[in-house]
């Protein structure tokens, strides 16, 4: 750029003025190698506002609309094949997960009907970022033949989704850091899902915005509705 070219020829003894410099540039149409910076975005999603507003309070009136958060993340195996698991939340517990080897719409869709089998007959109000495999035309026809109502966090601004990413941060500090994935069936079937989604962290782990109890304990003191069924 102007500037470090000046700051270069002065140290060379070079007789110039820096608006001569940025003269010269224009002149011969010359631009600096520059890498564009990060700009904070806050933008809403132009169909699907955020409609949930970080309400993240779990609810003590069982006839409340559930409300879902959801999000997609990704680990390796220990070969380096990438697997992607989608998982989601209604706050007080994990009412939907699924592993596979392809982060696309058929994920999500999978996952959204194990939601759907246990919120049968009500209306969700259904959470997410703004990524592809949210907005595509599949998965919002799914979300609108249940009649649900979908909500999207603004763009880079993750604490609108803090639930699930504080999900997903438990399952990898805890859990995925500790162990070697070798196979797909393994991550998916014995290691991550089953053994700490059923067997830890819905009912042994102690949540803080519980009170101190697991998600089943909070379900079965607050008599809530909430099925868990894969």
């Amino acid at each position: 750029g102007a500037q470090k070219l000046f700051d270069y020829l002065t140290n060379q003894e070079v007789p110039l003025s820096l608006s001569f410099g940025k003269s010269v540039l224009k002149a011969y149409s010359l631009v600096s190698r520059t890498i564009k910076t990060y700009k904070k975005k806050n933008k809403p999603h132009k169909s699907f506002g955020n409609k949930l507003d970080r309400n993240f309070e779990v609810p003590k009136d069982t006839q409340a609309q559930p409300r879902v958060v959801r999000d997609i993340t990704a680990c390796r195996l220990h070969n380096g094949t990438k697997l992607y698991s989608c998982a989601a939340l209604e706050l007080a517990a994990v009412v939907g997960y699924k592993v596979s080897l392809d982060c696309d719409s058929g994920l999500v869709t999978e996952v959204i009907n194990q939601v759907h089998t246990n919120f049968p007959e009500q209306t969700v109000l259904f959470h997410s970022d703004q990524g592809s495999q949210f907005t595509s035309k599949k998965v919002v026809d799914k979300i609108n033949s249940f009649e649900w109502v979908q909500s999207m966090s603004r763009k880079g601004k993750c604490w609108d989704n803090a639930v699930i990413e504080s999900f997903f941060s438990i399952l990898k500090r805890e859990e995925l850091k500790w162990h070697v994935f070798h196979s797909f069936i393994q991550a998916e079937q014995k290691e991550w899902f089953v053994s700490n989604i059923d067997g830890y962290y819905m009912y042994v782990r102690a949540h803080e915005s519980l009170g101190g109890i697991s998600p089943i304990q909070y379900i079965m003191t607050m008599n809530l509705s909430t099925k868990i069924q894969k």
